[in-house]
């Protein structure tokens, strides 16, 4: 059963990451390459930090660590959902503040 799971998210980030570097262009114009080195510099960020701590969630409460340790997945996802609709409510904003000024 962990394999398909592992399909799954490795599926998922793959379709994630192509949305990201698709997006990139169409929000920064210009400075796409300083934009692309930011995101991969973050995720490269998340790499480095997020397994060390869920290792220290296995050593800290062996085996069940390791469940309690994908809480901090769960964690990363609400705030990344809170980000995406602040942005998103943010940016029609944006759109209606300029339409009524033109």
């Amino acid at each position: 059963m962990s394999i398909p799971g592992l399909l799954l998210i490795a599926a998922g980030m793959g379709v994630n990451n192509a949305a990201v570097f698709k997006m990139v262009p169409q929000y920064v114009g210009k400075a796409v390459g300083s934009a692309a080195g930011w995101v991969g510099g973050l995720g490269a960020f998340g790499g480095f930090a997020v397994p060390p701590l869920l290792g220290w969630f296995a050593e800290r409460w062996g085996t069940i660590g390791y469940a309690r340790g994908f809480l901090v997945y769960v964690a990363l996802a609400i705030v990344s959902l809170g980000l995406a609709a602040w942005l998103h409510f943010s940016e029609q904003k944006c759109a209606a503040s300029a339409k009524t000024s033109s």
